[in-house]
């Protein structure tokens, strides 16, 4: 007997207190919450199949970063729906950051540094420390 085999799209990361899954069409979050679970599904925007970011190496690359943008804004959202009880106090130099720059600018710039760390940790650590 053999099993056909099936290739699946569907990848995901661990949360705080939840999961975020990936999918071909959409991307959801749950989050376990005091009041139960909390889901948000949010559509996936697609490449049109003629695009520049289709090509073979230039993709990985537009795919690598988009997860890692993905994921961090999920890891955002879920420490904010974390229960209190999980969430510490801000610093005072988180707190000086969110007065100077607002709240909305204080995430994108928390997200842009998280997802240059990651890529210089990622390229310096299998590309350049071997």
């Amino acid at each position: 007997m053999s099993q056909e085999k099936f290739k699946t799209t569907i990848g995901g990361q661990a949360l705080i207190e939840g999961i975020m899954m990936r999918g071909p069409d959409k991307d959801a979050i749950v989050v376990r919450t005091k009041d139960g679970l909390h889901v948000e599904t949010m559509p996936r925007k697609k490449n049109p199949p003629k695009s520049w970011k289709n090509l073979p190496f230039i993709r990985g690359v537009f795919n690598f970063f988009d997860a890692q943008v993905v994921g961090i804004k999920a890891l955002l959202r879920s420490a904010d729906l974390a229960p209190e009880e999980m969430q510490e106090e801000p610093s005072k130099f988180d707190r000086w950051l969110e007065k100077k720059l607002g709240s909305e600018t204080f995430q994108k710039a928390i997200v842009g540094i998280a997802v240059a760390m990651g890529l210089l940790l990622s390229i310096g650590l299998f590309f350049l420390l071997p």
